[in-house]
């Protein structure tokens, strides 16, 4: 089963799929963002709390992988497993296909490198993509933050640089 899933990433990772080169990044204040989406390596609803508080207006939804082929997540958390994806990188799964239909106003990466997580975080839509610094898909983001020690200090970070910059742009 691990070779199958193996062979999907190799052929995934060949297919090309590029970034709207005519995309222009919209940075919003903290309170215009709507639709936030947080991409991680395992489930980060954690961080729920700390993302709605500083995201006040936002609705916030989640990407991370899943090891089983079943998915059991809630609405507006999703998940994916290798078998979600043909070997054409075609979306199986019909709530991935919903995720893919959303414009984001905010995207927030805290996942690592992987050749899926590169591959859905290209595909999805978005106004303003964050992600952390020193990472190979780093030329998909519009702002690039240090890498902290932990998620939470991350996102307090984040919140910091939009402000900062938000208000530097109104000026």
């Amino acid at each position: 089963m691990a070779g199958t899933e193996n062979i999907k990433k190799l052929f995934i990772k060949q297919k090309k799929v590029a970034r709207d080169p005519d995309r222009k990044p919209i940075l919003k204040t903290m309170d215009q963002f709507n639709e936030l989406l947080l991409i991680a390596d395992a489930d980060p609803s954690n961080l729920a709390n700390e993302l709605s508080a500083a995201f006040r207006h936002a609705k916030i939804s989640f990407l991370f992988p899943r090891k089983n082929k079943e998915d059991n997540t809630a609405h507006g958390t999703y998940c994916y497993h290798a078998s979600d994806l043909n070997l054409t990188g075609k979306i199986k799964n019909d709530k991935l296909k919903q995720l893919m239909q959303i414009q984001f106003d905010l995207i927030l990466d805290l996942s690592t490198d992987e050749i899926l997580n590169q591959y859905l975080l290209k595909k999805l839509s978005a106004s303003f993509i964050i992600g952390k610094k020193g990472i190979e898909k780093s030329e998909m983001y519009d702002l690039l933050v240090s890498e902290t020690t932990n998620n939470e200090e991350f996102i307090q970070t984040i919140t910091k640089q939009i402000t900062l910059l938000s208000q530097n742009g109104t000026k």
